[in-house]
């Protein structure tokens, strides 16, 4: 899978470390999508990403390969972390959300 794709959409969420463990610690983790909104890319995962104890962490690691990046919370409601203005399809920021964890 290529590593720096530049396009596509990165997709983060929380996971349990081991996700048989009900009492392992949460991590945050993810991968990359071919699909973006405005190409014709059949989606697909193009990049995993490895598991980050911090969502700063993977969201540097998803802006590092591309500009759009969707993290999801608990509640799985997505929000916007990548770079430039939020889309109309997920007005909602992470940086807003960071402040209720």
């Amino acid at each position: 899978m290529a590593e720096h794709t530049e396009y596509g959409t990165a997709y983060v969420y929380r996971e349990r470390r081991n996700p048989d463990d009900l009492e392992s610690a949460w991590c945050w983790t993810g991968y990359i999508d071919r699909a973006r909104a405005g190409h014709s890319a059949e989606p697909g995962m193009v990049a995993q990403m490895p598991r980050f104890d911090t969502d700063a962490e993977a969201i540097a690691w998803a802006l590092e390969r591309t500009p759009v990046v969707v993290i999801y919370d608990e509640d799985n409601k997505p929000y916007w972390a990548g770079a430039g203005p939020a889309p109309e399809d997920v007005p909602d920021l992470w940086a807003d959300r960071r402040d209720d964890l």
